[in-house]
């Protein structure tokens, strides 16, 4: 009868283990099949929060982002400029044939002059520039003074339009624009310019020939088999010979090798604990069966987290994968827990009886992990959103397979009692010691209260050295993008984007000087009226000018000067908008026109000088629809803002844990659960401010970790001592070394990482040491 009760027990737990992975597996398929495929991000970019409000700025934002995140130049570098044309000939030869890259440019053919004449050419009338406009409009005499420049230009050879277009444009107007745009370009910043059909510059002796491009999005995957910048690199760094070398600049460089540097680095870190951990568990059990399932418990685990994510928010980031990853460690926790009762608890018959025994602690483990992760799903920021999916699925995988189907199995023929060190320090002295702990961190705390503040800093994160920094610098100084910040323009129409950017080009002494933006290349309608207006002034004098430049038949004079007028009749409506650019100037407007996003324009005005990056931001505080952008500081207030909602998150998670926990505990008992959170806190927070690391996003996350497993570790303590008194004489309660052997092995997997170079990594592991530490100490302490 007991026998039959038992397995009617386990077919239901196995049913409902089967159930939920089933939901989750089968409903992750239909996505993926029925849906819009496998989503696996790895942009860098949308990783980082931002400290934007309004969706419509992110949204632009994040155009811009991804467009200027993804693009890359490469430079080939030799004292002779054939010997520099022929490496990037080659280099780009071998590149263009990988699907890596969204586009790949060596051509300078996009530059072509004839296409920009022609196009100044059929534009002329509503591209004069505002300094020609006001010298047309100062006088009455202005249009004759005008023509006789323009003489002057004709007989003098140092026109830049081409003398043929003479009879439709007798004023040279061309002449004017072009070299408007000249000046645009030289004043960019930018030594790159058309030579022997490559873009081409010559610094400090050497000639370099520049190659373009774009990483696609299976190029830009840093998880995938194959990366772009790791293509470039094979390609290219073997054509480094006979005085050649290549220069590499680019987010997807920076990105790569901040990327490969860590994955190697953690990989060698968590190889080495993985030994370490299995060693210690091989000790403890005697046998790999317990070891192997728990391995498959996690990794099933792991699967069905991402399965999890996939379904419900439609895609997962790899950090948020990497970062998921490392909270689902926690979850071998309860494979531990069963398996030291089903090798040492000789009380015990059957696997039923070791679920009944454990199942409480369990179930309150896992009821206060996965209120912490629910109320993170709420979390105003994607990725953090992931990571709360991925763990609470992935936690729920691992409890079910513990409570579920190990009780399924056997136990083994051989149980032998554990070797289990015992902890004899006086009750007297453990408070003791207790008591001078939070004393020591309350005053360190009180000693260094300045630096006790959340603060984020993006640069911290990853520094440029070696090659890769070099590089970047030269690639600055060949190409002018030195800025490190920008005005992002939005109106309701293009026209009030193009007339603040016009209002912005002419502001000195705001924080900024100068600038580049469309409105220079694409000028706004009002803009294009007032050039409009002005040539009307000229061809009042029109037939005057015709008669200067030759035109002495008095018919094919007025026959040409009809012409003329009705040209400029008919392209009354004709304005210049800024996707009519030839390639040559849209190049160089396509990362700064973002065009309409949600039911607004926008456009980046990017500045050639930052002077004061307070004034510029309290200059667009006075300019509606204007915003001073700066990146990284962008993303650093994000991260604080983010780093400060999970810190009311979980003291939200924390009451709401104590109340639960009310119901199962008096209050002495609570006082006891209570106090290893906030030891951990403290110890964490002491840590950090003694070894002056700064308190951020990376120590908040784990401190959402420590934060789970310090209560695990005190709820199994506290119902390891309910079941004291039903202890038969010479058994041994196993709670407290279950408890010690799960810290050892998470402190040996997530400790090792504070060894980690790579600063986010460094960071985790460092808060979750501390904070273990200080949750595992408190816990015994107190029992």
């Amino acid at each position: 009868m007991k026998k039959n009760i038992i397995l009617r027990q386990n077919k239901f737990f196995v049913c409902l283990w089967g159930f939920f992975h089933a939901v989750v597996f089968i409903g992750f398929l239909a996505s993926v099949f029925f849906g819009k495929g496998l989503n696996v991000e790895s942009n860098l970019f949308s990783m980082m929060p931002s400290s934007l409000s309004a969706k419509e700025i992110q949204a632009a934002d994040s155009i811009l982002s991804e467009r200027t995140g993804n693009n890359f130049f490469i430079f080939a570098g030799n004292a002779e400029f054939s010997k520099a044309k022929d490496a990037a000939l080659k280099a780009f030869e071998k590149l263009s044939v990988h699907d890596e890259f969204s586009f790949l440019e060596v051509n300078a053919s996009s530059f072509s002059s004839e296409e920009i004449t022609s196009f100044v050419h059929s534009r002329r009338f509503n591209l004069l520039p505002k300094a020609t406009v006001d010298e047309i409009k100062s006088s009455d005499n202005a249009a004759s003074s005008f023509g006789e420049e323009a003489l002057a230009k004709i007989y003098g050879a140092f026109s830049l339009a081409p003398l043929e277009n003479m009879e439709s444009d007798p004023f040279m107007l061309d002449d004017i624009i072009l070299r408007g745009y000249l000046s645009l370009l030289s004043s960019s910043g930018s030594l790159l310019s058309p030579k022997e059909g490559v873009l081409a510059a010559e610094l400090d002796g050497l000639w370099y020939v520049a190659i373009r491009g774009g990483m696609s999005k299976k190029g830009s995957s840093l998880g995938g088999g194959k990366n772009g910048v790791a293509l470039v690199y094979k390609e290219c760094l073997p054509l480094e010979k006979d005085g050649c070398r290549f220069v590499f600049s680019g987010t997807p460089f920076h990105s790569y090798k901040s990327s490969l540097s860590a994955s190697k680095e953690i990989s060698v870190i968590g190889i080495l604990s993985m030994i370490a951990v299995v060693l210690i568990l091989f000790f403890v059990f005697k046998s790999f069966l317990p070891i192997a399932l728990s391995v498959f418990a996690v990794a099933l685990s792991c699967a069905a987290a991402f399965s999890a994510t996939h379904l419900l928010l439609g895609k997962v980031h790899l950090t948020a994968l990497v970062f998921g990853t490392s909270l689902i460690g926690s979850c071998i926790d309860y494979s531990l827990h069963f398996f030291i009762h089903w090798r040492a608890d000789l009380s015990l018959q059957n696997g039923s009886e070791i679920r009944r025994k454990i199942f409480t602690g369990l179930l309150l483990s896992l009821a206060s992990t996965e209120i912490c992760y629910l109320l993170l799903f709420f979390a105003p920021f994607e990725l953090l959103r992931q990571v709360a999916v991925f763990s609470f699925a992935g936690i729920m995988s691992s409890f079910l397979t513990s409570v579920c189907i190990y009780p399924c199995l056997s136990l083994p023929k051989t149980r032998l009692p554990l070797s289990i060190p015992k902890f004899n320090l006086n009750k007297k002295y453990r408070y003791l010691i207790l008591l001078a702990f939070f004393a020591f961190s309350l005053l360190a705390l009180f000693v260094h209260r300045k630096d006790v503040r959340i603060k984020n800093d993006i640069a911290s994160l990853y520094k440029m050295e070696g090659r890769l920094k070099e590089d970047t610098i030269l690639s600055a100084r060949l190409t002018g993008q030195t800025s490190p910040a920008w005005f992002l323009v939005s109106g309701d129409d293009a026209e009030s984007v193009l007339q603040t950017e016009e209002l912005l080009s002419l502001q000195e002494g705001q924080g900024f000087s100068g600038g580049v933006c469309t409105s220079l290349f694409a000028p706004s309608k009002k803009t294009q009226d007032e050039s409009r207006a002005a040539v009307e002034i000229l061809l009042s004098g029109l037939d005057g000018q015709l008669s200067n430049i030759g035109f002495e038949d008095e018919l094919s004079l007025r026959e040409n000067s009809l012409a003329i007028k009705n040209e400029f009749a008919a392209s009354a409506n004709s304005y210049v908008l800024p996707s009519d650019l030839p390639t040559a100037l849209s190049s160089l407007t396509e990362n700064l026109w973002l065009g309409k996003i949600g039911k607004k324009y926008y456009s980046v005005f990017m500045p050639r000088k930052i002077l004061s990056k307070d004034e510029c931001r309290l200059f667009a505080e006075k300019i509606p629809g204007l915003f001073f952008m700066n990146k990284a500081e962008d993303i650093s207030e994000g991260l604080d803002q983010l780093s400060k909602f999970i810190a009311k998150t979980f003291l939200l998670a924390f009451v709401l844990i104590a109340i639960m926990l009310k119901f199962f505990y008096g209050f002495r008992q609570l006082a006891k659960i209570v106090l290893v959170p906030l030891a951990s806190v403290l110890s964490i927070v002491a840590v950090f401010v003694l070894s002056s690391t700064r308190i951020e996003f990376f120590c908040m996350t784990g401190a959402v970790l420590v934060f789970g497993l310090g209560l695990d570790y005190i709820i199994y303590m506290a119902e390891s001592s309910k079941r004291k008194s039903s202890l038969q004489n010479g058994e041994e309660n196993l709670e407290p070394f279950a408890v010690l052997l799960s810290f050892v092995t998470t402190a040996i997997s997530f400790g090792a990482l504070a060894f980690s170079s790579f600063v986010p990594v460094h960071v985790i592991g460092l808060a979750v040491f501390a904070g273990l530490c200080a949750a595992v100490a408190t816990t015994f302490l107190q029992s």
